[in-house]
Order: C-alpha cells, then structure tokens, then sequence
C-alpha cells in the first residue's frame, strides 16, 4: 500500500490542473483570451506531471485515476467549452452555448468510456484522443485566431471544434508520450524532433505553424490508425 505522501505529492500536481481550468474560466469571462489560452497549457503541464509523479513514486491509484477525470473535466472540457462559447462561437450568437457544450459533452463521455474500460493504471495507448491533447490542439487554434483574427468565422471554427469532440469518442488509436518514448530510437527521434519544431518554428513564423503541426500529428495518427486496422484485417 502507498504511503500518504507518494499518494499526495500526484494529486497536488492534479489539483493544479483543476486550479488553472477554473482560472482560465474566469479570464475567459473577463475578456483575457490569451491569458485563458495560457491556463489550459499551464492545466495541461500539470496533468502531465501528475502521472510522472505518480509512476515514479510507483503510487498510482484508483483514488489518482478519480481525481484525474474530475480534474480533466474542469482543467479542460469546461474552459475549452467557455472560451469556445465566447470566443470562437461569438458570432452564432444564442447558438454559441450549444456549440461549444459539444466539446464539454463529447469530453465527458470519453474520460467516463476510458475509467470504465481501464484496466490496471498503466496508460500506453488511448482509445479516441485524449481530451488534454484535444485541449491544447483547441487552445493553439484560439491562439492562431487572436494572432489572425480573419480566420475567426464559424465555418472555420465549428468544424474544427467538431472534428476535435467527434475523435474525441472515437476508436481512433492514440498513443501516450511515454509509449512513444519507449519504442525504436527512429520512432522516438521522430517525435523529438516533432517536439522541436514545435518549440523552434512558431517563434519563427508564428502560432499558425504549431496549429499546422498539431493538424498533421492528428491525420498522421488518423491514417495509422486505419493502416493498422486494414493490415490486421487482411492477415
């Protein structure tokens, strides 16, 4: 059994999760979009650490795994629900409360789907996109937006949004950054340097470029995804 401390040091890291989703909640309700957007990744960082933490303290739980949906509902599907209601939906209007729930919606069903078939602690791959992953995908596109603001109309951003929440729920396979870590140093070269242009040319030629890598991850594992299932089915 774990010790009280490997078991509080996680769910400190997953309470700062919770605490910067409701502080994205209120800068949105402000008008702080940015600072919004920066809450979701700094919400994001958190939900990563957490589940280091845990694996390094060799302390996971069923009480971790809990708290960690709880957490990811309001440190990601609330806020990326609101800042779409006010930001990328602000045009639709009444209609703009409808749109962005489907995220929310969507979210919830995927995090219930995912603690109702998990199977020991050890996460490797996922079984539709990882509503963190989904997050972050929907706070660099608001980003994109703020820094190019014609693109900010709803036949741009509802199927966005919509194509996010539909993979969502998916059977799409996704996998986690440690199980990619731990395969052939090809493929983990690969994903390092992904990570790297991620980091180097949005500096260089803006947060559009990120959304465009985030994009081509997301079709890349789309089609691997049906690659795989076809090979399975023709052997």
């Amino acid at each position: 059994m774990s010790s009280p401390i490997k078991i509080i040091i996680p769910a400190l890291f997953t309470i700062g999760n919770l605490f910067f989703g409701f502080l994205s909640i209120v800068k949105t309700a402000e008008g702080d979009y940015t600072t919004a957007v920066l809450c979701i990744l700094i919400s994001a960082f958190f939900d990563l650490i957490d589940g280091f933490a845990a694996r390094l303290l060799k302390s996971p739980t069923e009480f971790g795994v809990q708290l960690d949906s709880l957490a990811d509902i309001t440190g990601f599907g609330v806020p990326v629900a609101f800042l779409g209601s006010n930001f990328l939906f602000a045009d639709l209007g009444t209609y703009s409360v409808f749109a962005g729930s489907i995220f929310l919606i969507a979210g919830a069903v995927r995090l219930a789907r995912f603690n109702a078939e998990l199977k020991g602690f050890e996460k490797t791959t996922f079984s539709g996109m990882p509503i963190p992953f989904a997050s972050i995908t929907a706070a660099v596109f608001v980003l994109a937006l703020i820094e190019n603001p014609e693109y900010k109309i709803p036949e741009i951003t509802l199927p966005v949004m919509i194509l996010l929440s539909l993979l969502m729920v998916s059977r799409v396979k996704f996998e986690s950054s440690a199980s990619l870590l731990a395969k052939s140093n090809l493929i983990k070269g690969i994903y390092l340097i992904v990570l790297l242009f991620s980091i180097v040319l949005p500096i260089m030629f803006g947060i559009k470029v990120l959304f465009a890598i985030f994009v081509a991850v997301i079709l890349f594992t789309i089609l691997s995804h049906f690659a795989e299932n076809f090979r399975i089915k023709n052997n």
